[in-house]
């Protein structure tokens, strides 16, 4: 056994004397190790000169796929010097064959053996997050090399149970990959979709499938980051004009809090808010978790909202939230009332009284500065 295309493929082996119907030994292989398995088919007692049946068939479960495998049989009379004995196909068959017993001198001790090399093989891999844990739904590209250098892509979405399924992953566990029949040969693998929530990943995977070592297994799982979050919102007016100038406390999930200020398009803003439209505030990269945003400085003329609030969570199924538009009440100076007591007109009667009093004073002292000077 050179190599196992799947780890779970066996082999019955049987010797049967031409012209019977049963067999008469046999023998399974198990475990999945390679090299000469320790299953033997014999050994019987051969009469010289007759012909035995030789042959091999798929076990395990699911059955060994025999067309995976080259196969060949070779035989030697161990007790003359390992002499090459002539074995035959039967009808062609490359996994059974006729050999016939020599009549050699001493005894023929006969030893054959079936010889498998895979000319298929498996490629395995998992999606992880940064945890290990498994996800389920991304999408990879496969691509086969040949000889020539040239390379031809093979799309495998991920089976994770789902009805219907009829692409090339063997695995219906989400988030882990088996791809089987693959011929021997030199593949690169790479994400070319992540799952939900995820950043997609821009690694390339090369690996190799040898009759040696038909079934390559990645080790360690390809871990995808989660992909950070947005939230947009506008502040206007009561008529619905944006209005520039106000400030927001956001509270991220670890109770951190970041004032966020508005872009209007200012040389050197430096901010969180990525929108330089004023009154439009865009905030980006907010990794998973619970935020509550709150108008802390309204813009000049303006009330603070108390209903300027807003909470909302990051994750896989809501990475971009529009939180709506805030509207500011502007602020208006209140009229002095006229109530009760003196009526208006008094009041305007007695203001006279006093600047008529202003003049007549002036008068007075102007008529005594010009009797002073006589």
């Amino acid at each position: 056994m050179v190599g196992r295309v799947a780890d779970t493929d066996q082999f019955a082996l049987s010797i049967t004397r031409q012209g019977q119907s049963d067999a008469t030994a046999t023998a399974t292989t198990s475990g999945n190790q390679t090299g000469i398995q320790s299953e033997l088919a014999g050994p019987i007692v051969a009469q010289a000169g007759a012909t035995y049946l030789l042959e091999e068939t798929g076990a395990g479960t699911p059955n060994a796929l025999l067309s995976n495998y080259a196969s060949t049989l070779s035989c030697v009379d161990t007790a003359n010097n390992n002499a090459t004995v002539p074995v035959a196909g039967v009808n062609g068959s490359t996994t059974k064959y006729s050999m016939t017993i020599p009549t050699s001198s001493p005894a023929a001790a006969v030893v054959c053996t079936f010889r498998n090399t895979p000319t298929s093989g498996s490629v395995t891999w998992t999606k992880t997050d940064a945890s290990g844990a498994a996800l389920g739904g991304s999408t990879w590209g496969l691509s086969e090399t040949d000889g020539s250098g040239q390379s031809t892509e093979t799309t495998v979405e991920d089976n994770t149970g789902q009805s219907g399924y009829t692409g090339l992953d063997t695995d219906p566990a989400a988030g882990k990959f088996t791809v089987a029949s693959l011929p021997l040969g030199t593949y690169s693998l790479r994400e070319t979709a992540a799952p939900q929530g995820y950043q997609l990943s821009q690694e390339n995977h090369p690996f190799a499938l040898t009759g040696s070592a038909p079934n390559y297994r990645f080790l360690t799982g390809f871990v995808n980051t989660q992909a950070l979050g947005s939230a947009t919102w506008t502040k206007t007016d009561s008529s619905g004009h944006e209005l520039a100038g106000s400030e927001w406390t956001l509270t991220s999930p670890d109770d951190s809090k970041k004032i966020v200020t508005d872009n209007t398009g200012q040389s050197g803003y430096t901010g969180l808010d990525t929108d330089p439209a004023p009154g439009k505030f865009h905030v980006i990269d907010l990794a998973w978790g619970q935020y509550s945003l709150a108008e802390s400085k309204a813009p000049a003329g303006y009330l603070v909202s108390e209903t300027a609030t807003a909470t909302f969570t990051v994750d896989a199924s809501h990475l971009e939230h529009a939180l709506g538009t805030f509207k500011n009440p502007i602020i208006t100076t209140p009229a002095l009332p006229l109530t009760g007591g003196l009526g208006t007109d008094r009041f305007l009667f007695a203001g006279l009284g006093i600047l008529l009093l202003a003049v007549l004073t002036g008068a007075t002292v102007l008529i005594v500065r010009r009797r002073a000077l006589h």
